[in-house]
Order: C-alpha cells, then sequence, then structure tokens
C-alpha cells in the first residue's frame, strides 16, 4: 500500500466516522424531543435514566447507523473529495502519471470495509439490538402486542387456517376457519363466529361453531353454541409480527423464510425484501462511492456547496428509487430480490457513466 493509498483511505474513513457520529447525536437529541412524553410516563409506565441511555439509545444507534450509513458514507465522499480537487490534489496524483482507475482503489477499499461493517451489523448485531429496542418500546411507549387481521396459514400439509381476527392481549379471536384438503378434494371444513384460548388448560373454545365433514355418501354437518376443543396449533402462530424480522439474525431469518413458506404466509415479499436488503444496503456504499469520486473530482465553480447540493440531490435519488422498487414489490408487482437489488444496479451505471466521462 503506497502513501497516497493510505491517505485517502483514512480521509475516506475519518471522515466518514465523524459525519455519521455528528449526525446520530442529532438524530438522538429530535428523538428524544419527540418522545420526551413517553419518557415521562406517557404509555403508562416511567423508564430509568439508565434504561433509557442503555437500552434504548444504546440499541437505538446501530439501527440508525445501517439505516442512513450508506448516504453518509456518499455524503463524506462528496466533501473531501471535492476539497482534495479544489487543493488541486487530483491533479497533482494524476500529473504523477497514476491512472484513474488506479486513484479509485483505495476509494473503493475503504468502501469496502465500510460495507463489510454494515452487513456484520445488519445481519448480527442491529437484530439483537431491535430485539432489545423493540422490547422497549413495547413496554413503555404504549405500542401493545401485534394482533393480526385478515391472516392466512398452512398449518400442516393439506390444512389451511383463516382468521379474521385475533387479539394477543386477550387470546380471543373472530370468525375462525380450518378447512383440511386431500389434494384439490374439501375433506372437512370447521368455522366459528369467535374463538379463545385457555392459557391454563391449553384448549381452545369455539362459540357459535359448525363443522362440515365431505364423505362418500355425503356432507355431515355439526353445529353447536359452545364447545372446548383442541386445535393442532398454539397462538403463538399468531404472534409474529411483520416488524419482528428486524430481531432475527441472518440464519434466523433464513429458517423463519422457508418455516413461512411452507405456511403460506401473506406478508412473503416483505420477508424476503429485509433478507435481500441486508445485502444490498451495504453493496450501495461501493456504488455510491463510484457516483462520488468523478462527481467531486472536478473542479467547478461553486465550490465544495456546488459539489454537496450534487450529491444530497444524487443521494435522494438513490432513496426515491429504492422506496418506489420496495413499494412495487410489497404489492406483488416486482419480484423482491429485483425490488432489493435495483437501486444498485440503475446507479452502478450512472456511476459508469461519470467514471468514464471524469476529468483526466
Amino acid at each position: 500500500m503506497k502513501t497516497i493509498d493510505t491517505y485517502i483511505m483514512r480521509k475516506y474513513l475519518v471522515t466518514f466516522f465523524v459525519s455519521l457520529a455528528l449526525i446520530i447525536a442529532i438524530a438522538v437529541v429530535f428523538d428524544i424531543s419527540e418522545k420526551v412524553d413517553d419518557f415521562l410516563g406517557k404509555g403508562g409506565k416511567t423508564p430509568s435514566l439508565y434504561e433509557i441511555a442503555f437500552v434504548y439509545y444504546a440499541n437505538f444507534i446501530p439501527y440508525f447507523t445501517t439505516l442512513f450509513a450508506p448516504l453518509f458514507a456518499f455524503i463524506s465522499v462528496i466533501y473531501f473529495t471535492s476539497r482534495m480537487a479544489f487543493r488541486s490534489e487530483i491533479i497533482a496524483i494524476l500529473a504523477a502519471g497514476v491512472s484513474y482507475r488506479r486513484m479509485l482503489a483505495p476509494f473503493l477499499a475503504a468502501a469496502f470495509i465500510v460495507s463489510i461493517m454494515l452487513a456484520v451489523l445488519g445481519n448480527f448485531v442491529v437484530p439483537v439490538s431491535n430485539l432489545k429496542k423493540n422490547g422497549f418500546e413495547r413496554e413503555y411507549f404504549g405500542h401493545g402486542r401485534y394482533n393480526p387481521r385478515n391472516m392466512h396459514r398452512q398449518i400442516a400439509p393439506g390444512t389451511l387456517l383463516y382468521i379474521e381476527y385475533w387479539s394477543n392481549e386477550t387470546y380471543t379471536g373472530q370468525k375462525l376457519s380450518i378447512e383440511r384438503f386431500d389434494g384439490h378434494r374439501l375433506l372437512s371444513k370447521l368455522m366459528s363466529q369467535s374463538v379463545s384460548y385457555d392459557t391454563i388448560h391449553k384448549r381452545w373454545s369455539l362459540m357459535d361453531y359448525m363443522v362440515r365433514v365431505s364423505g362418500d355418501k355425503g356432507d355431515k354437518i355439526y353445529a353447536g353454541m359452545q364447545t372446548d376443543t383442541l386445535l393442532p396449533f398454539a397462538p403463538d402462530i399468531f404472534q409474529v409480527e411483520n416488524r419482528d424480522v428486524e430481531t432475527m439474525n441472518y440464519f434466523e431469518l433464513n429458517k423463519f423464510i422457508e418455516k413461512e413458506k411452507v405456511s403460506g404466509s401473506n406478508y412473503m415479499d416483505f420477508y424476503l425484501i429485509e433478507k435481500y436488503k441486508r445485502w444490498s444496503t451495504p453493496f450501495s456504499t461501493i456504488i455510491l462511492t463510484l457516483i462520488a469520486v468523478p462527481l467531486a473530482g472536478r473542479r467547478v465553480r461553486g465550490g465544495v456547496g456546488l459539489h454537496i447540493g450534487m450529491g444530497v440531490g444524487l443521494g435522494f435519488s438513490y432513496i426515491f428509487f429504492d422506496k418506489v422498487a420496495v413499494t412495487y414489490a410489497i404489492n406483488g408487482t416486482l419480484a423482491p430480490v429485483l425490488a432489493a437489488w435495483l437501486p444498485n444496479v440503475i446507479f452502478l451505471f450512472v456511476g459508469a457513466y461519470l467514471i468514464r466521462t471524469a476529468q483526466r
């Protein structure tokens, strides 16, 4: 590694971590001002200062870091590269016989270090932090537990479950339906207007229920106002909240997705996007670095401010494309893997064009 490599990598990493620390400090201040009522007991309980500092904000910071790190890596590169350009450092490097591609090497090496850090954080550190942060929010912010609506599940091969509403606070639900199939042939169907679960005796109570059993000699129908029975599932099947996938590490998330595929979950696109974004987001640091260097390496009127303004514009364009792609994927019109990687692919071509036309 040459002196210029060390110089550029040090500039990249120091500027990135300093700017990220500053924006995190600002975010914490704004978050405190927004949640001051919750910290004073609006949600029913009042957390201690220790819990606020070392349970909530200690776990809020890793989440915020992975969320905005690529954007601030981009702005950091724009800032210090622009300063290098206006001090004629880039001209001196190129005049010394260093090719433009060779000059990009330390930028990409530093971006790769940041990407690896974000991948490790996103797949193994942030899930643990989110588990603690979400638990704190449920306990002190009055968010309560997740209560699903219109849930479809496959609880066993050929056995489908539907429930219109379930309360994880009271263990009661409305409009339960369980259907058993042999291939395409319906074997039985249970319907109940309301259900409840006895946590002590581990039994279900069905109110205003009807059971239809199909046979070779016709269908048999059984109905009643109430019955206590055993059903082939427990209430924890209803307790998986969408944002709970944020609390799973890489291996837990893969196992969970395989389980949800079998059960026929309605939210598979959401889960797959979470999986793919954990890799595409860190990689975006490298793509945005490829854009930032040629963009800020030109010496133009307007100084550093103009470069930062252009960088912020491109950065928010990336975020816009990312959000649009995710929205299309959740609505089922775009494959999740494509939604996660499409902004990177688009901006990779933008970076390639800027490098090709860069001032040499």
